[in-house]
């Protein structure tokens, strides 16, 4: 009888340990769960290089791996910052995700699904219901005790896909269907060296862009190259543009055949500081300048900004031999803005920026189409003939189908004339055959 009680003691004391151990291992999941920190988000949201408000949604916004998770030295984590619309629940997750043409799933079964165990931990949000915005920090991999989860850790990540929904579902609600690559610079070890790569998906903030050039020896040497733009956000005040085009002569006559056949690539930040440049230093050039451009042609498009682009050529400085002079190609090709620094309300954003290439085109200096600031005399001259020349066209235009009709009616009569007389010289010639 002792013996039994003893058994039974013994497996009593065994179950009540293996209890302890689960109730304290299902405690410590439960802490993971809400993993990111008060300070991580602030660190998030001071490095991205751009208002929130401004944020799109369904977008990748960075990688940040914390070695030491709240300064805990058991655990670290990568996070994969994203972006959505705004939901009203907080319970929103990562629930696939396709990185480097590898698929990794949330839940590798139902019973996990129901259970709420994921492959990685659960994502944490910052809301934004006045800009129909959610920010999401989700741990997508990690070392927690010395084990790793989640996806393999490594320098650079690309993804190609990502589908999000609610916690205990496998049921997507929305999706980021770029192709986006980080490099954290480093690969990811438990050793206290962070590394953080936020907001390299460009802003697509270029609302409208033109391109053109236009030849004036005395100014440039030869061809000027401007751009025009405005943005979709109201912008204070811009710094710096980095741009990126090619300078071409394919469309050159066959009279300027002295003109090179080459191309370049050329990559130049451009900002509003003056040159003096042109015939003797005479003209003052600025790479950047903010004003009001428009053609003499229509007033539809107003520009806000303008880029000339070689306002640095210096293409009359016979002391000083260049490689190529940007004034001797003939237009712009494939043209993009890679980068802006601006002001808005007081912060100055450094942003990359998402937009297509632009082809240019080559004008004549009277063309009506050429783009010119608005303030300028010439273009107040020129926009008096234009609208003189457009106003006579139009008149004449109005009153064209008097002269059609004048025209009409006099060709119909001489055609009845012409049938009239060819008729009767028919009857001539047959009079004088009846006779003989």
């Amino acid at each position: 009888m002792k013996k039994y009680k003893l058994l039974t003691t013994l497996l009593l004391i065994f179950s009540l340990f293996l209890l302890c151990s689960f109730t304290s291992n299902a405690s410590e999941e439960v802490n993971l769960q809400t993993s990111s920190s008060n300070e991580n988000w602030k660190l998030i949201l001071e490095n991205i290089d751009i208002d929130v408000k401004y944020l799109e949604p369904n977008k990748y916004l960075g990688l940040y791996w914390d070695s030491f998770v709240e300064g805990n030295n058991k655990e670290s984590y990568l996070y994969l910052c994203w972006t959505s619309t705004y939901y009203t629940r907080t319970d929103n997750t990562i629930l696939y995700l396709s990185e480097s043409n590898k698929s990794y799933y949330l839940y590798s079964s139902n019973e996990d699904m129901k259970n709420k165990r994921g492959n990685w931990l659960s994502s944490t949000v910052q809301t934004y219901p006045e800009y129909d915005l959610s920010i999401y920090m989700t741990p997508i991999a990690g070392i927690i005790d010395g084990q790793s989860f989640g996806l393999p850790l490594k320098r650079t990540y690309t993804f190609t896909n990502l589908k999000y929904g609610y916690e205990g579902t496998n049921k997507a609600i929305g999706q980021c269907k770029e192709t986006m690559t980080f490099d954290l610079g480093l690969v990811p070890k438990h050793d206290g060296k962070n590394s953080m790569q936020l907001c390299t998906h460009g802003y697509e903030i270029i609302e409208a862009c033109e391109a053109q050039s236009y030849f004036d020896l005395l100014k440039y040497g030869g061809y000027g190259h401007f751009v025009h733009f405005n943005t979709k956000i109201k912008i204070d005040k811009i710094y710096r543009v980095d741009v990126a085009y090619k300078v071409v002569n394919d469309d050159k006559p066959w009279y300027q055949f002295f003109l090179p056949s080459d191309e370049h690539q050329i990559k130049k930040s451009l900002t509003a500081e003056r040159v003096s440049g042109g015939i003797f230093g005479l003209y003052k050039f600025q790479g950047f300048t903010e004003g009001s451009f428009q053609s003499t042609l229509s007033s539809s498009i107003n520009y806000k900004y303008r880029l000339h682009l070689n306002y640095d050529d210096d293409s009359w400085n016979i002391f000083e031999g260049k490689e190529y002079y940007e004034s001797d190609y003939r237009r712009i090709s494939q043209f993009q803005i890679l980068r802006m620094n601006y002001v808005i309300d007081g912060e100055t954003y450094d942003v990359p920026i998402k937009m297509d290439t632009i082809e240019g085109e080559t004008l004549f200096i009277l063309d009506p189409k050429l783009i010119l600031d608005t303030q300028n005399s010439y273009y107040k001259v020129k926009k008096q003939i234009d609208d003189f020349i457009l106003g006579l066209k139009d008149k004449l235009q109005s009153k064209m189908w008097i002269l059609w009709t004048i025209i009409g009616g006099l060709g119909f009569i001489i055609l009845v004339v012409i049938i009239l007389k060819i008729r009767n010289f028919i009857r001539l010639i047959s009079a004088k055959k009846e006779k003989e």
